[in-house]
């Protein structure tokens, strides 16, 4: 096939990330969808500020939309956060209903260094905190235990909007040393140990 412009640095895009691939994963990609076409991306708007972008393959064109920005986020958003403000974005991951996760930095009343990353599900005009840093982290029986996030990686999307997620758990509150890390998700089992 041939190949398309996306977006181009210029008078209203400042920077561009790359497409970063997945460690640990092969044959996917975080921010293309390989059964639709659907692309998400970063991007930095001249008014908006960084903004994360969704591009849907039309039967004429391509429609483009972003799903959120710092400058402007969306309502649900804000609402999700729990009136935290967004700083900045991680890559977002993109499945072939056009639902997107990324991870986020937050600012605002509230948020400490301890609670200040997250990782959100768009999906429509509905978003969907997955897992927010200083917040318990579940078990393999999807139980909240006493362990919380204390650092939250780029998430991973299926077609069932099930997110996917490398996360670092505090030692403080009884996890020891070698069982800190570990793979989070949405979907039962939760939390899965990561050697």
């Amino acid at each position: 096939g041939a190949l398309s412009l996306l977006d181009r640095k210029g008078e209203d895009v400042k920077t561009l990330t790359a497409f970063k691939p997945l460690t640990g994963v092969a044959g996917q990609s975080r921010t293309l969808d390989g059964v639709n076409g659907n692309v998400a991306y970063l991007r930095t708007d001249a008014t908006l500020g960084s903004e994360v972008v969704l591009r849907t393959p039309q039967t004429s064109s391509v429609d483009e939309s972003v799903v959120a920005s710092v400058g402007a986020p969306p309502a649900a958003l804000t609402t999700a956060l729990q009136g935290a403000t967004v700083k900045s974005f991680g890559e977002p991951a993109v499945n072939a209903n056009g639902s997107v996760a990324f991870s986020l930095k937050l600012g605002g009343p509230g948020v400490t260094a301890k609670n200040n990353a997250a990782i959100v599900l768009a999906s429509g005009v509905n978003f969907t905190v997955a897992a927010r840093t200083n917040d318990p982290a579940p078990d393999k029986q999807g139980t909240a235990g006493s362990a919380v996030f204390t650092k939250l990686g780029d998430p991973v999307l299926n077609n069932h909007d099930r997110v996917a997620f490398d996360g670092t758990l505090a030692r403080s509150v009884g996890v020891p040393a070698p069982h800190n890390t570990g793979r989070g998700s949405n979907a039962a089992p939760t939390m899965q140990p990561h050697p």
